[in-house]
């Protein structure tokens, strides 16, 4: 929102407490050792709109938030012991933060969570001026009053939202501002969108995973059950009630169930630990993950459930005197329920796999999409100049243009720049972008400033014109490059080069780069053009942040190893400023930052996926073994009446082959609905990809197979005499 309107807002409607922040951004913090460290600037209504008290301190005061009230700080709990040494005396001292003194006057509690939910350290007044605000973007939050909802707030700020919107679109164009739409949003909501799919497919493969595992304990505790059917038959004989036999079972599923819940419960905690020590950063609250007591309570519940609904099958069998007489009995009567639990098994195995593969499938593919340049061998370091000793524009220049000297003169460099973002996570500057009259704003598009050298360095192609040359950053023309989506959509095969553009800010288009994803790893490339870094800021557009021509990145494209270039670089900036803090980092480790929640999202569902195979196959091979042992005298008598070994295999392995037909047409169902609601989270990915499919069909039927070949080989092995014999 643009801070005139909220201005506007805050003031003229009572739906809703509103405050706003700046969101999180990297600060440079003063002292002996600088060092870059997180930021954000907030209202001093933030904290109390979010319900939040200071641990230690006070908040900001309405005085403090004006340009002219004294510069002060809160500080995250973190900060307070690490760089406050846990001090109460520590309030009212002071700290460098850019360059400035500011007093911190406050520790925030340990709980607190930013908006954004990033880590910060320091939290600073925004200090909005009270005047032209206009065109200033601020993040504005709110909180509903007493006896407000989200329908009856949105439908008290429309008329505001329609005011505001009038004075937009007189401004920048009726059709630019009829695409804006007032929507009021819970914060949580928010902040878990992004999250709300993957948790939702997590809890999916753990109900998958539990069926599979309760299966396996349903189809052991009845496979016991058939096997003391005589056990039980002999104490009814004996005079044992019913009453007294469910409550044998009772006392010996629950005590099975509970030492198996608690086995499980301090194997769940040790892997949870396990989890979070080898997760790596990035992913969201996994650090402040625990064992609810909800959770473990349902998952007693769950265990003690099982083993006692399956536990009483022998208990609540029809004890006739035929069980007795177990040695005339030649082949008893299977149990159906079993069978329903290993086709159970099956079918979610089937999801499980298919839902893996597919992850595996779409991460191979974000793994290795064309990002546009590269990244191998190329090192950045980030910094901001203080203001304080860089306030001046030929201070500044003056640093840029030895800093691209010495990294030019790097060992092992092939080339080098300076730029104010780079993709494909940074947060670009945006210019508006007018249709083809140039009478209306349609849109924006995103704006990068370079020096020679940038598409050199990053290996970004030039599909038309040049690059810039040293030439460009004289005084006179603003000299721009266009990516190609944006040659495209604007110019369409015609050659843009030479046209002017703008009335402003008059530029001229030298050049068409080739698109990279600037917008992450998985969104298209955006519309985007590039501005040369001129040798001074005459003919630049300004930016309503103060900083952004002081905040600026090098890139350096070498020869060398990465880590021999960061001591290079590093060097090359302290022979500059030693007390500048800088953040140096390597364009492969950034890819890779980005690629880590979709590991880990498949790393986890791999793993319940293998588990669960594992887990079907020995179910498999447990009822098939049971099985055999229960048709040994059966087994036994077909041999001696001729039957061959082909024959015995092959009618076992009819069974499991039925069950795995079935379990895999109903499992080849499921997953064909619930994939569907994964496909967001896949990258160029069909939620049923046939390959994939056939790939989950193909490993539960080798499972299945193997499972049961085993135990059928053992029945071919069977003599005659000595099953007739058996009791």
């Amino acid at each position: 929102m643009f801070a005139g309107a909220y201005r506007d807002w805050q003031f003229t409607q009572t739906a809703l407490d509103l405050t706003f922040w700046d969101g999180v951004r990297a600060c440079d913090l003063g002292g002996d050792s600088p060092q870059r460290v997180n930021c954000a600037k907030a209202d001093s209504t933030f904290l109390p709109t979010l319900g939040v008290q200071p641990l230690l301190g006070r908040n900001f005061t309405a005085e403090e938030d004006t340009s002219a009230g004294e510069p002060v700080t809160l500080v995250s709990f973190v900060f307070w012991r690490t760089h406050l040494g846990s001090h109460v005396h520590a309030l009212n001292k002071h700290i460098q933060v850019d360059g400035k003194a500011a007093r911190v006057v406050g520790v925030l509690p340990g709980t607190f969570q930013t908006p954004s939910l990033e880590p910060i350290d320091v939290l600073l007044p925004r200090k909005l001026p009270r005047e032209r605000t206009r065109n200033v973007e601020i993040q504005v939050i709110g909180r509903l009053r007493p006896h407000q909802t989200l329908e009856s707030a949105t439908v008290a700020l429309d008329p505001r939202f329609q005011s505001f919107r009038a004075d937009f679109g007189a401004r920048v164009g009726d059709n630019f501002a009829k695409t804006m739409r007032l929507r009021i949003t819970r914060l949580r909501d928010q902040q878990v969108q992004h999250y709300r799919i993957a948790l939702w497919m997590l809890l999916g493969a753990v109900a998958a995973f539990v069926l599979v595992a309760c299966a396996n304990v349903g189809n052991l505790l009845l496979a016991g059950s058939i096997a003391r059917k005589q056990e039980f038959a002999i104490r009814a004989a004996l005079g044992a009630s019913r009453q007294r036999l469910v409550r044998q079972m009772l006392t010996e599923s629950g005590l099975l169930a509970l030492v198996g819940g608690a086995v499980g419960c301090v194997l769940a905690w040790w892997f949870l630990r396990v989890a979070i020590a080898l997760a790596p950063d990035g992913v969201l609250r996994l650090r402040q993950s625990g064992l609810d007591a909800r959770v473990l309570a349902f998952a007693l519940a769950l265990s003690l459930g099982t083993a006692i609904l399956f536990g009483l099958g022998p208990s609540l069998h029809r004890l006739g005197t035929e069980v007795l007489a177990g040695n005339r009995v030649v082949r008893q009567r299977r149990s159906w329920v079993g069978q329903l639990l290993i086709i159970g098994q099956i079918a979610a195995s089937v999801v499980l796999l298919t839902a893996a593969g597919l992850f595996l499938v779409s991460l191979w593919r974000l793994q290795n999409a064309p990002l546009g340049f590269e990244r191998e061998r190329v090192v950045t370091a980030s910094f901001t100049l203080p203001q304080y000793r860089y306030g001046d524009d030929a201070r500044q220049m003056d640093f840029f243009r030895q800093l691209e000297e010495r990294l030019n003169g790097m060992p092992g460099t092939v080339a080098a720049a300076i730029t104010d973002s780079l993709p494909p996570g940074d947060e670009t500057r945006r210019s508006p972008l007018a249709n083809q009259t140039g009478s209306e704003i349609v849109g924006s598009i995103r704006r990068r400033y370079v020096s020679p050298g940038y598409f050199e360095a990053l290996g970004i192609p030039i599909k038309l014109g040049r690059s810039f040359t040293d030439a460009d950053r004289d005084p006179g023309d603003l000299p721009i490059i266009l990516n190609e989506r944006l040659w495209r959509s604007e110019f369409g095969q015609a050659s843009p080069i030479g046209t002017r553009t703008g009335t402003k800010w008059p530029r001229v288009i030298v050049g068409v780069a080739g698109d990279v994803r600037n917008d992450g790893l998985a969104n298209r490339p955006d519309p985007e053009f590039y501005v040369v870094r001129k040798t001074s800021r005459q003919g630049i557009p300004g930016d309503s942040d103060p900083a952004w021509w002081r905040r600026a990145t090098a890139v350096v494209r070498t020869t060398l190893n990465p880590q021999a270039t960061s001591e290079f670089l590093k060097s090359a900036i302290e022979q500059l400023d030693p007390h500048l803090p800088v953040q140096i980092r390597s364009m492969q480790n950034e890819v890779d930052r980005l690629l880590i929640r979709p590991r880990f999202q498949t790393a986890l569902l791999s793993l319940f996926a293998l588990t669960g195979l594992v887990l079907a196959g020995i179910g498999l091979y447990g009822l098939i073994s049971f099985l055999v042992a229960q048709r040994t005298r059966e087994i036994g008598v077909r041999i001696a009446l001729g039957a061959t070994p082909a024959g015995i295999v092959k009618m076992i392995v009819s069974d499991i082959g039925r069950w795995t037909v079935a379990g895999v047409v109903i499992g080849i169902i499921a997953a064909a609905g619930s994939m569907r609601l994964l496909e967001a989270m896949l990258y160029q990915t069909k939620a049923l990809d046939p390959r994939t499919l056939f790939g989950a069909i193909v490993a539960l039927a080798t499972v299945a197979l193997v499972s049961a070949w085993i135990p059928a080989r053992r029945a071919c092995g069977i003599e005659p005499t000595v099953a007739l014999r058996q009791e």
